[in-house]
């Protein structure tokens, strides 16, 4: 009877102790993520791609503010979880660690690319994503380049406009006869 008895009490202590594992390991672990914005762009067959042409390309489609408004959304509602949960301090020294405004924009080039393998001598091809290139940056620098690349535009267009009120017929700058 009494080996019964230290045999129960032992199993109850193995299982507190592993109950209390599981709620230490619950509370160390980091629930957080960094929201990062990503853009993939498959460069596959394009000869010497480059990933600074592709984000201009994407400066005309789209503001850096609204990629960035998921962003904020994300990190404000982190704020106001951390504001209500049980563990404040170890939860925002977790937070804490995985913030990363410098990086907060990734850009990806990959390619696609074949592979075989060989099963009873026959080849079964399957395709893998290999990354080319990668640019990260912060929203404020997506920004400046986009009011930068903006600014280039509207004196091109004034450039242009001043050139159709000098020959409106199309011509030349050349051919307009300049009096002296």
């Amino acid at each position: 009877m009494e080996k019964v008895f230290l045999l129960i009490i032992v199993l109850l202590l193995f299982a507190a102790v592993d109950v209390i594992a599981a709620l230490v390991r619950a509370v160390s672990q980091n629930p957080f993520t960094y929201p990062y914005f990503d853009q993939n762009v498959d460069v596959t067959g394009k000869k010497n791609a480059d990933l600074r042409g592709v984000l201009t390309a994407f400066f005309w489609t789209t503001s850096p503010g609204r990629a960035s408004s998921g962003t904020r959304r994300t990190s404000a509602e982190k704020e106001r979880y951390l504001e209500t949960c049980r563990f404040r301090g170890i939860r925002r020294r977790q937070y804490g660690s995985v913030l990363d405004d410098g990086n907060g924009c990734r850009f990806t080039a990959f390619r696609r690319q074949t592979r075989y393998r060989q099963i009873n001598y026959q080849r079964h091809p399957y395709c893998v994503n290999v990354v080319d290139q990668q640019i990260r940056c912060s929203f404020q620098t997506l920004s400046d380049r986009r009011s930068l690349l903006l600014g280039a535009r509207m004196q091109a267009k004034e450039r242009e406009k001043e050139m159709r009120q000098l020959d409106p017929h199309g011509g030349t700058p050349e051919s307009v006869a300049v009096p002296r």
